[in-house]
Parts: structure tokens; sequence; C-alpha cells
């Protein structure tokens, strides 16, 4: 059965790791004003040590992984609509999260795509904006990202032709 809102909460929650993970990624801000250098290599120690930590943590993919055998004893049991309700739970828990990482990715790719454009790896950047707009078309959300990226291209056709044209 899905897991309603009114049941105990598990012992595994992460308000106080979550708490500790703002407050120092809010100092590492806050000294990235100062020093950019250090503050992006206390980002950088700070997601390692994240990623070790995750790995030791329940995480949605075992929340995943539990509704989608409850569902299939619910239909071994003969229970179809209750097998039905997880299903619809977890279909919808995973289109959230594909959309949040379509997000991400195409927000990701664009940054990575400007940070191509300014050292001057232009094939580079062309292909990678147009992967970032591709997965913003799929997960459409208001952002910048996306003139800024339009406006480069543009920028970059526009240098094409310009050489295409004297070297004739």
């Amino acid at each position: 059965m899905p897991l309603k809102k009114s049941q105990p909460k598990p012992r595994f929650r992460r308000g106080r790791a979550h708490a500790a993970f703002v407050t120092r990624i809010t100092r590492l801000l806050a000294r990235g004003q100062r020093s950019p250098k250090a503050a992006a290599a206390g980002c950088l120690a700070l997601a390692r040590e994240a990623e070790t930590a995750a790995e030791s943590a329940i995480s949605d993919w075992h929340v995943d992984q539990a509704l989608g055998l409850a569902a299939m004893a619910l239909e071994k049991a003969g229970d179809h609509d209750g097998a039905e309700q997880v299903l619809r739970e977890l279909v919808q828990r995973h289109r959230a999260a594909l959309n949040g990482h379509g997000h991400g990715i195409a927000f990701q790719l664009g940054q990575l795509s400007l940070a191509c454009f300014r050292t001057g790896k232009q094939e580079e950047a062309v292909a990678f904006s147009y992967e970032a707009l591709r997965y913003f078309g799929q997960h459409p959300e208001p952002c910048y990202l996306i003139e800024t990226l339009g406006r480069k291209l543009r920028q970059h056709q526009r240098q094409q032709d310009r050489r295409r044209r004297s070297a004739k």
C-alpha cells in the first residue's frame, strides 16, 4: 500500500544532515566572494563527502524497490486494485525524478556549453547547446539559460557565415 502521511516518520530522516549541508554550503558560498578557488575546493570536498554518505544511506531507490515488490506481492495475492494503486504511486515517483533530472541535465549541459564557448571549444559548445535545448524542450522550465544559449548559437552561426564568405 502507498505510504500514508499519517504513518510515523521513518528512522532514517535526513533533517539534521540536510541542515548541516545547507550551513556548510552557505559558508562556502560566502567564502566564494573572497576566494572563489577556495570555495570551489570546499564544494568539491563536500560533494565527495555527500556522495560517500549517500552510498551507505537508505535512498529513493530503496523506497522504489520496496514499492515495486509490494505491487508484485499484491498482484500475487489477487489484490489487483491495491497493486494498481501502488504502481500509480511508483510511476508518479519516477515521473517526478525524471522531471527533476531532466531540468538538472538541461541546465548543466547549458552551463557546460557556455564554459566551452568561453574556453574556445566552439564545436563542443554547439553540440552541448543543442543537447541542452533538446532537454529543455522535453522538460520545460523558464530559465535565462535558454535565451543565453540561443544568443550564443546565433553569434556562432554568424561567425561561421562570415568565415565562409571571406574564404570564397
